[in-house]
């Protein structure tokens, strides 16, 4: 059997395999250092703010506040859309974070991909067909 720890290094490790910032334009991080249950969004700003995730999308930014008004923290994300994602944190892991993320957010590039595949397909067809007449 593996500690827990491990277990949520492999768990974090998956979820992190299929994360993209394609579709977010802006993801907004706010939490008190010096409430509870702050764990998990720090690991989760870490863990998405690292140069290898950054670099799927170079135009999305990222904004940290800290406050002091033992508010509950949560990661707001603005999407290329126009639509907003606002995922409260309080009693989140990072490994539910991340998962939540990839569910909301990372799917919608998958959707483009697959869209942008179907239209290349379509061309290409086209094309095909234009050369035999």
């Amino acid at each position: 059997m593996l500690p827990a720890h491990v277990v949520e290094f492999i768990a974090v490790g998956k979820a992190l395999k299929v994360f993209s910032l394609k579709p977010a334009k802006r993801i907004q991080i706010k939490f008190d250092p010096f409430g509870e249950n702050v764990k998990s969004v720090r690991d989760f700003l870490f863990y998405t703010s690292s140069v290898k995730y950054r670099n799927t999308n170079p135009n999305c930014s990222f904004r940290t506040e800290i406050c002091n008004d033992r508010s509950e923290p949560f990661v707001k994300i603005s999407l290329v859309n126009k639509q907003e994602v606002t995922l409260k944190a309080a009693n989140l892991s990072a490994v539910e974070l991340l998962q939540l993320f990839n569910k909301y957010v990372s799917v919608l590039d998958k959707k483009e991909e697959e869209t942008a595949e179907a239209e290349d397909q379509f061309q290409t067809g086209k094309k095909k067909k234009n050369k035999k007449n």
